[in-house]
């Protein structure tokens, strides 16, 4: 069976440049990711603990072992629902 890979969407392809940055080092890069996902994985998480100091930590945790292991991020894999 012949797999098609689905085309790449322009947002696809600039969020793909942004992690490769991020997965190369770049403090701009993860600055971005941060403030772009950071509000709403706080919102989740925030709404799911009930708790919003308890929400903060979480998230400053997240970002910061994205950042530790940035270098397993794999920019080729990129889900449409970021």
């Amino acid at each position: 069976m012949i797999r098609i890979k689905p085309k790449i969407t322009s947002d696809e392809a600039t969020e793909a440049k942004l992690l490769k940055q991020l997965k190369d080092g770049s403090y701009e890069a993860f600055a971005t990711v941060y403030r772009r996902y950071s509000p709403r994985v706080y919102r989740t998480v925030s709404y799911l603990l009930g708790n919003e100091d308890m929400a903060e930590d979480i998230v400053q945790d997240l970002f910061l072992t994205i950042w530790e292991r940035r270098e397993n991020i794999d920019p080729d894999k990129i889900s449409k629902d970021m």
